[in-house]
Order: C-alpha cells, then sequence, then structure tokens
C-alpha cells in the first residue's frame, strides 16, 4: 500500500525519490482538472529499479494534483512479474513499474517501465491520445 511504501527501513528509496522529485506544476495542475475522471491500476516490484525511480515520482505527481488515494490500486509482483492473485495476469503485465490509466472506469492507455518525458506529461499524453481534452 502506499502507506507502506512510508516504512524508510523497508523501503528506504521512496521517501527519497519522492522528497527530491517536482513535477512540473502546470502539469499538475491539468491533472487536477481530470482527476475526477481518471483512476491507476499500478504494478511495481520493490526490487525494480525503474519501479523505485517512477514510483515515487507517480505518488508525488497525483498526491500534489489531490487524486482520491481511493482511485489507485497498487499491487506488488515477484521477479516474474506475478502478482500471487491473478491481476498480474488478467492486465498482462510484462515489465515494472506498468502505470494503467483508466478514464470512467475504462483503461486509456499504459506507461510502461520508462517516461518519455515525466510521469505527470506522460499521463496527459495518454488522456490526450485517448481523445480527451
Amino acid at each position: 500500500t502506499r502507506l507502506n511504501l512510508n516504512d524508510t527501513v523497508k523501503y528506504p528509496w521512496f521517501m527519497l525519490e519522492y522528497n527530491v522529485y517536482n513535477p512540473d506544476p502546470l502539469k499538475v495542475d491539468s491533472i487536477k482538472k481530470i482527476k475526477k475522471h481518471l483512476s491507476f491500476i499500478v504494478f511495481g516490484g520493490s526490487w525494480c529499479e525503474d519501479t523505485k525511480y517512477l514510483l515515487p515520482n507517480f505518488y508525488k505527481t497525483v498526491e500534489l494534483a489531490g487524486v482520491n488515494p481511493k482511485k489507485i490500486t497498487l499491487i506488488g509482483v515477484d521477479h516474474k512479474k506475478d502478482s500471487h492473485d491473478g491481476r498480474s495476469t488478467k492486465y498482462d503485465i510484462k515489465k515494472v513499474p506498468t502505470f494503467i490509466l483508466l478514464y470512467n472506469g475504462k483503461e486509456i492507455g499504459r506507461i510502461i517501465e520508462s517516461v518519455h518525458h515525466s510521469i505527470e506529461a506522460d499521463m496527459l499524453q495518454v488522456y490526450h491520445n485517448a481523445g480527451h481534452f
């Protein structure tokens, strides 16, 4: 859970990256305007370097945008990308982190393993690519 990630003994990487990341305020404001329609399913592994970088950036962004924590489902996976509950298979997870963006409950796109610009810019790009403006 997000609360578990605050455990600096078990997940020392999370708060370190969270505290230094500064998302683009204009992009955060844009996310604020659409947040009521968005929800997220996030797959990650605490062993994964990409997750250690992008997961804190994601949380910093959505928290600054005021996204309701109930609209974010965080799912941990093992080295084989298995969540052990069927969800990693259901969502065909091959790489982590994978951020699945949903608009009114329907998947509109994914950010997988890395970003092109930043997590906030890529989230907005997925939103725009899905035809939402």
